[in-house]
């Protein structure tokens, strides 16, 4: 095995994660962006609409309709303060807490299948493993 496909390996996995942490469609009608959205809020919020954008990296117009679609969903709730009536202070609702916690759910249901298939000795491993990767990284190593 060379580097190489270790790397196609753990881009496999990261792929696997990636979409087993996305919630039926049917179960939660929101698409990555709109959940990426919710998690910034959730994180950094109440946040105003050009700190979210600048949070997402994307424009504050994107983040006008993307807020606009997440308050019709009843994800968030978008409030105008006296002193500025210009801006929009967006905040998690109660049911974007409650989507949030669901995923929440769900990836811990997922994780513990995935580590499922690994002893605890592997685990362990693993764990060392990936506390060493995340480690700082030198110029000279790229």
């Amino acid at each position: 095995m060379d580097r190489e496909e270790l790397a196609v390996e753990l881009q496999k996995l990261i792929r696997e994660i990636q979409h087993g942490f996305r919630p039926p469609r049917t179960t939660l009608p929101l698409r990555p962006g709109e959940m990426r959205a919710l998690w910034t809020v959730a994180r950094h919020g109440p946040l105003e609409k050009s700190e979210l954008a600048e949070n997402l990296g994307i424009s504050k117009s994107l983040v006008s309709s993307l807020a606009r679609r997440l308050e019709d969903l009843g994800m968030i709730t978008q409030t105008v303060p006296a002193q500025d009536r210009r801006r929009r202070i967006i905040e998690l609702s109660n049911k974007g807490k409650e989507a949030l916690d669901d995923m929440k759910a769900l990836r811990r249901e997922r994780m513990a299948r995935l580590f499922e298939r690994l002893t605890p000795d592997e685990q362990e491993l693993l764990y060392k493993l990936l506390v060493k990767i995340r480690g700082p990284i030198s110029d000279d190593a790229l």
